[in-house]
């Protein structure tokens, strides 16, 4: 049985991964610097996962109020915008430049 999938799917793929490259050519102190705006633009997106982390922090941190939770929802996402935009030193850059 052949399964169909949209023509779109392997286009994000090959964006991804191009975009991926690119990030690998730039510095990484630019990277981590790009983080921080990515990050706030991120926890400003209304999504799920934005509901789904205000609990767990609410949960992990009892005694933080809402202004310090906050502060570390925003952590959280900087921190994953730099990793997603490290992604591309890890894959292509080479071991001597990683270490």
């Amino acid at each position: 049985m052949h399964i169909h999938r949209p023509i779109a799917a392997p286009l994000k793929i090959i964006l991804a991964r191009a975009l991926i490259r690119l990030l690998a050519l730039l510095p990484l102190g630019l990277l981590h610097a790009l983080a921080v705006p990515l990050g706030w633009l991120l926890d400003a997106w209304p999504s799920r996962k934005q509901a789904v982390i205000r609990t767990h922090l609410a949960l992990a941190f009892p005694e933080q109020g809402p202004t310090e939770r906050q502060r570390r929802k925003r952590q959280h996402w900087i921190e994953m915008a730099r990793l997603g935009l490290e992604t591309g030193a890890i894959w292509h850059w080479s071991r001597s430049r990683i270490l």
